[in-house]
């Protein structure tokens, strides 16, 4: 996969990533990125995380500080930028004073120059050259452990940064991809949107999230239907269910 091949992770001794949940409040910043919509998205398939947009064009002493106000209650930060605002003496103050006192994650599309810029930055970087909206998304997977990451840098950076630096991850949660990636033709999957919408129609359910997982890969998921038949609250993949009287078909899934 060419986003896994442009893609290396640095930083990792500590084995930071994958990032696990439920050890404080998660926000990211996002620093002039094209894709941090895609990328936001599939964080929060993962973990609740907070977004914050920041303009690294105009950098100031009051967006510096506007900034600092909007992480203040966060544990940790994942930065999402281009190579462009890490050329920026006041951003590279920002990120290497702040690195002792958040959980720092940096993600960075642009050429590999840049990590010289990054001698300081102790904390978990995550680089390509690739800028797009599936590398967003790729990336976003590697930070929680649901997609593989094993490249290496191929020629030497800086001191910090010499050839053949970057870690491995091994993946730990669900990887979200295409059908076509596990042998199955997409279009065998379009009969589920007409099973499930002639379910609400008839008022066997008010609402339903249809998931489908192969390999460890999530192939299918979508959302139909709300939470109840007046139809005023729409249905969230992110919703939480009861599960009651299961055990027949469970059982005979399992």
């Amino acid at each position: 996969e060419k986003s896994a091949a442009a893609s290396v992770l640095l930083n990792n001794s500590r084995g930071i990533l994958p990032l696990k949940t439920g050890k404080g409040r998660i926000v990211c910043v996002n620093i002039d990125s094209d894709y941090s919509a895609q990328f936001n998205s599939m964080l929060n398939r993962y973990a609740q995380v907070s977004s914050v947009e920041f303009t690294g064009k105009s950098v100031s002493v009051k967006s510096m500080k506007d900034l600092y106000k909007k992480i203040r209650n966060f544990k940790t930060v994942i930065i999402l930028t281009t190579d462009k605002p890490l050329a920026d003496p006041a951003m590279l103050k920002f990120i290497n004073n702040n690195q002792k006192k958040y959980q720092l994650i940096l993600c960075v599309t642009g050429g590999r120059s840049v990590l010289k810029n990054l001698d300081k930055f102790t904390q978990p970087v995550i680089i390509s050259d690739i800028n797009s909206e599936i590398q967003a998304v790729y990336t976003a997977q590697v930070i929680f452990g649901g997609a593989a990451i094993s490249s290496k840098l191929e020629t030497a950076v800086s001191e910090s940064y010499p050839a053949g630096a970057g870690y491995s991850i091994t993946p730990v949660r669900l990887k979200y991809t295409v059908p076509e990636e596990t042998g199955i033709n997409i279009e065998d999957l379009s009969p589920i949107d007409e099973i499930v919408k002639d379910a609400i129609a008839v008022k066997a359910t008010p609402g339903a999230v249809v998931m489908i997982v192969k390999d460890g890969k999530v192939i299918f998921e979508k959302t139909y239907g709300s939470h109840t038949y007046d139809g005023k609250i729409p249905v969230k993949s992110t919703d939480i269910y009861d599960l009651a009287s299961i055990t027949k078909s469970a059982a005979t899934t399992i």
